[in-house]
């Protein structure tokens, strides 16, 4: 009988290591027990995001510390509730968005430049796109970082 025991324990692995199941609920209680100051992301339409921290909630509505303010938002505008956990800085977006930017503006003028070219040099435009992508990630790499987010959704309008 203990080998059985033994055996079950040792197939059912350590509870420690289990992932945890992820919890979306469409009670507005679990949006009422959010404390104020977490940082939530609030679908208000399909294609409309509000992002700030709670100041408080209620039955009728969520009033969010924005960048721009304070704002209450109707619980019946919202859609959806995800809860925005910091998750340090990164500057790789706005570095490779200015490296895109550069190359292609400077291929375009290169490509124009080309095209009125009348001695006949086929260089082309990729030297110089090459060169407004190396300025374009130079000018990205001086950008302040972005702050990157671990979000989850907490609430999900039924």
């Amino acid at each position: 009988m203990k080998r059985i025991l033994l055996l079950c324990a040792l197939s059912s692995g350590c509870a420690a290591h289990q992932v945890p199941q992820r919890i979306i609920s469409i009670d507005w209680a679990t949006v009422e027990a959010l404390s104020p100051g977490t940082n939530v992301a609030l679908t208000v339409r399909e294609d409309h995001v509000r992002l700030g921290e709670i100041k408080s909630v209620s039955a009728a509505a969520i009033t969010l510390r924005e960048k721009t303010g304070i704002r209450i938002v109707s619980r019946a505008e919202i859609w959806r509730v995800t809860v925005r956990d910091a998750a340090g800085t990164t500057r790789w977006p706005r570095v490779i968005q200015t490296a895109a930017i550069g190359a292609a503006l400077t291929a375009g003028l290169a490509f124009v430049a080309t095209m009125h070219d009348e001695n006949g040099n086929h260089a082309g435009p990729l030297p110089l796109a090459l060169l407004g992508a190396g300025i374009g990630a130079a000018i990205g790499a001086t950008r302040t970082p972005q702050q990157a987010f671990h979000e989850r959704i907490v609430y999900i309008r039924p």
